[in-house]
């Protein structure tokens, strides 16, 4: 969305420097080197219209077997370039600027070098490495003669980090070269096919990677980074670029970068450019201005005005700035306007979600604002009378002078194999859809309170449709949102049996109750929990008393944990996994791995409903602890170090010890502080050899399996050891000793 602006090139022929007396050659091998003429070399001194040698310039000398390096020790227009590893006697060869590894034929005067496709921004002059040039002898002195062609350009805009060149044809200008030299200078510069290195995206894997192609070096990027303090182009300050020689015959286009954004035009022309060798391209002074655009734009929203939407305009510009803006039906006829903000240059049109009055974008923390949105799409430029954007489907619109008569005609409904998945399938295969009259529908579909689910497209995971972990009131029309990700499916208020309808276009679902849901056969149910030590065949048995099975005068302490299951087999359980309950409440339950959680000591009646969704407890009386089992006066001391603040010994936790005689029953005992820090002691009966050490909550302190936080193995106590040591979290994590 640029203008384009004519593109002016001047050039100006260099003139070839005088060549000065050659110095006497010393103990080392020593060319003498001139430059071939103003503006062309490793340094410009643009008062004095002509290039210099720098000090440690380095060239390559290759007599077709080897390349050396020779080293400039001085700085000027002719130096000497000196090299003492061997080079020995002159003899014919041939010299490339930069110093680099080239493949070098001397008889035939050729040499392929290369000229940066990417080259640093300096001040004044151009990125050393790229100004190639070479040179032939057969003695002890060097013409050097330029083997690439000179832009020059001046930067007018803030924040530009990058100016990029390109000729309309994709003609080669950078990369890998062939370079021939003649008796009268460079006969020729031959673009060869270069092997590039970049990132792109892999869809599979879902990250950047690198990636080598082959290509022709069609453009050059010039940047401007040097540091954090330094990453502009200074404005007013001139720069060059070296390029092959190429003629454009369709024109060339410069590009800027703003803050390293992306590529904006700058300046083009289809008119025929050249550049050539020993001539500077100016292409003169680059700025980017935005073009103007129309003040106001208008949408007419077809299907987008059901369920009372309201509309948005999400305006941005290629340089980061970015304005949302509400759109109004100013004369009440179903079309909505709004002004565009100066400086943008794109818009994204929203389709809001009534329940709130600001924009905000979907997120994951709170409910989409947005319920749709179109792609971004250019502002109309000013003199453009297509200002009226037109929705013709749920993500599609078209610019038009006028808005549409009628809303549009929908397109035609391509039937899928849309499904339904959740927990009353173990999210595994789907409950099939048929549509019929603009309704996908499945009847007869027993959906319980605790059931989750999301409709489905045959079996992958690629297009799911869901109403956002909302409780669905039979009856009542949604509108479905993308069901990708855990935790976001629906919940029914009632448990009954529904026919499920999701609408053609899969924007909307309700589910309509068509019966209730026949009670299950009657089932021994039972409690199994920390106060039975979860032991098989010590359930708490419940009785079904009308519309509940029943367990009365339950003791449960603070921190007791517990579950319903059938015959005391894991076979057929259900739990309450989200929290701690409390006393009068009702819960839903499922099946799953966590345990309820009692919150109050008390005595309970525990109650779940004979359709085996719901659960509540309800207090009988109050819990009185029982008396802590006393040590036995002629019993043995044992120990336990908790293995200090990094393992057990935190959080205020206390422990006890459940000992026995193997075979036999088995006792609690309490333990206390020894002596020595982190150190627990207790006495246990004298006749007992096995032992299991407890680290408990501290707000459970009564004997009992409530409130552990951690346990050992059953630990069988060694002859001759007194003293457990804790080592870790598993539940053999631990050696004995003696204390």
């Amino acid at each position: 969305m640029v203008a384009a602006v004519a593109l002016f090139a001047a050039a100006s022929c260099n003139k070839e420097l005088p060549q000065e007396e050659v110095p006497a050659v010393g103990e080392t091998v020593v060319y003498t080197a001139s430059t071939d003429g103003a503006d062309t070399k490793a340094v410009l001194n643009e008062t004095a219209k002509k290039s210099e040698w720098v000090a440690d310039d380095a060239i390559t000398v290759h007599d077709g077997e080897k390349g050396w390096t020779f080293t400039a020790a001085e700085a000027g227009a002719n130096v000497d370039f000196s090299n003492s590893e061997g080079f020995g006697e002159y003899r014919p060869v041939l010299a490339v600027y930069p110093a680099g590894t080239y493949t070098v034929d001397v008889a035939a005067k050729t040499a392929k070098a290369y000229i940066p496709t990417w080259q640093q921004a300096q001040a004044g002059t151009y990125h050393s490495p790229a100004a190639l040039a070479v040179a032939y002898t057969e003695d002890n002195t060097f013409a050097f003669k330029n083997a690439h062609a000179l832009l020059k350009f001046t930067v007018n805009t803030d924040n530009v980090t990058h100016v990029i060149f390109h000729g309309n044809g994709s003609e080669a200008i950078t990369g890998d070269v062939n370079v021939t030299l003649g008796e009268d200078g460079v006969e020729s510069v031959e673009c060869l096919e270069t092997v590039f290195t970049s990132e792109k995206w892999n869809e599979e894997t879902q990250q950047n990677e690198q990636v080598s192609e082959t290509k022709y070096g069609t453009w050059v990027e010039c940047y401007a980074y040097h540091d954090d303090a330094n990453k502009y182009f200074a404005k007013g300050q001139t720069y060059y670029i070296a390029v092959a020689p190429q003629k454009f015959e369709g024109g060339v286009t410069v590009k800027v970068k703003i803050d390293g954004g992306e590529e904006l035009v700058a300046k083009t022309t289809t008119k025929s450019v050249e550049t050539k060798i020993n001539t500077i391209l100016n292409l003169g002074e680059i700025k980017y201005e935005a073009p103007a655009t129309v003040e106001k734009v208008y949408l007419q929203p077809g299907v987008w005005s059901a369920d009372n939407a309201w509309f948005s305009a999400h305006f941005f510009n290629s340089v980061g700035g970015a304005e949302d803006v509400k759109m109004t039906d100013e004369d009440a006829d179903g079309v909505y306007e709004v002004s565009v903000p100066a400086g943008m240059e794109s818009v994204i049109f929203c389709r809001m979600n009534p329940a709130y009055s600001d924009f905000a974008w979907n997120n994951e923390t709170e409910t989409d604002h947005v319920w749709t949105e179109m792609s971004s799409v250019a502002i109309p430029l000013v003199g453009d009378t297509k200002v009226y954007f037109n929705v013709t489907d749920w993500e599609a619109g078209e610019w038009s002078d006028t808005p549409q008569e009628s809303t549009p005609d929908q397109p035609e409904v391509v039937e899928k194999e849309w499904g339904i998945v959740g927990t009353m399938t173990d999210w595994s295969d789907n409950i099939p859809m048929t549509l019929v009259d603009g309704w996908y529908v499945a009847e007869n579909v027993t959906i319980k309170t605790s059931d989750e689910f999301k409709f489905r497209v045959g079996t992958t995971w690629d297009e799911l449709k869901t109403y956002n972990l909302t409780t669905i009131v039979a009856n009542t029309e949604y509108t479905t949102v993308d069901g990708q990700g855990d935790g976001n499916g629906m919940k029914v208020a009632v448990s009954a049996i529904y026919s499920v309808y999701l609408s053609a276009d899969a924007a909307t679902m309700k589910v309509v109750k068509t019966g209730d849901i026949p009670l299950p056969e009657v089932r021994n149910w039972g409690i199994a929990g920390s106060m039975t030590n979860w032991t098989d065949g010590n359930d708490i048995v419940m009785s079904l008393v009308g519309d509940w099975y029943i367990a009365e005068d339950v003791e449960m302490p603070a921190g007791t944990t517990f579950k319903f299951r059938v015959d005391n087999d894991w076979t057929i359980q259900l739990t309450y996994a989200a929290s701690e309950i409390v006393e009068g409440e009702l819960y839903t339950v499922a099946k799953g791995d966590a345990n309820i959680t009692v919150k109050v000591s008390a005595i309970y009646d525990v109650y779940l409903s004979r359709d085996e969704t719901t659960m509540k407890i309800v207090k009988v009386g109050e819990y009185v602890a029982p008396e802590p089992e006393p040590e036995p006066e002629d019993g043995k001391t044992i120990y336990l170090n908790a293995g200090g603040s990094s393992l057990w010994d935190q959080a205020g936790a206390y422990f006890d010890v459940w000992h026995w005689k193997a075979g036999g029953s088995g006792s609690w005992v309490t333990m206390k502080a020894s002596s020595t820090a982190g150190v627990y002691e207790c006495k246990i009966a004298q006749e007992s050899d096995m032992v299991i050490f407890v680290r408990k909550n501290p707000s459970s302190t009564a004997q009992s399996w409530t409130g552990v936080w951690n346990k050992t193995a059953d630990l069988t106590i060694p002859a001759g050891k007194n003293m457990y040591t804790i080592t870790g979290w598993g539940d053999t994590d631990g050696t004995w000793s003696t204390k």
